[in-house]
């Protein structure tokens, strides 16, 4: 399934997701955008109800882990791989800490999301802190040097989630 969403990827220049069981039977194939991709309700309602195990799409820009993939690996846990059309490989997967929820899952996924956007938020607010004061004092600072700050800071939000003991990181 890697090899044939980083196929499709590159020969498109858009996003492709696939998404399997436990038995690695796909749920859905699907396409996106160069920006993103979205899940079918089917594949939203299989992921409330813990059906989904993996879910794989690759990147365009070869960006990491964005804060919406990081949103649907709360609102339903489950191992997620990015695949960056250089090479890069994301790979995470929510442990018992990050999935909060007990009894029918759909009833939780709202609740599951809230408390992974206040440890985002908190994780976001210290990175912030330290980077505001660092690029304060940078000489020459312009606001071109903004994104490529941001560009290359995005994967410390999965390290801090992963040193939090919410997710496994995994790049490669």
């Amino acid at each position: 399934a890697e090899a044939w969403v980083l196929k499709q990827g590159r020969a498109t220049g858009r996003e492709h997701l696939v998404v399997l069981d436990k038995d690695g039977t796909p749920l859905s194939v699907d396409r996106g955008s160069k920006n993103g991709v979205s899940p079918t309700s089917a594949v939203w309602t299989a992921g409330a109800h813990g059906k989904v195990a993996v879910s794989i799409h690759n990147h365009p820009s070869s960006s990491g882990l964005s804060g919406g993939d990081l949103a649907m690996a709360a609102i339903w846990p489950h191992t997620m791989i990015v695949l960056g059309h250089n090479g890069d490989r994301h790979q995470i997967t929510g442990t018992p800490a990050f999935d909060r929820s007990s009894g029918y899952r759909q009833a939780t996924a709202q609740n599951r999301s809230a408390d992974y956007f206040g440890t985002l938020k908190d994780a976001l607010a210290g990175l912030r802190l330290v980077s505001d004061d660092r690029l304060s004092s940078a000489r020459n600072w312009t606001v071109d040097n903004l994104d490529v700050f941001q560009t290359a800071a995005r994967p410390l939000i999965q390290l801090v989630l992963d040193d939090m003991g919410l997710i496994t990181y995994d790049r490669k």
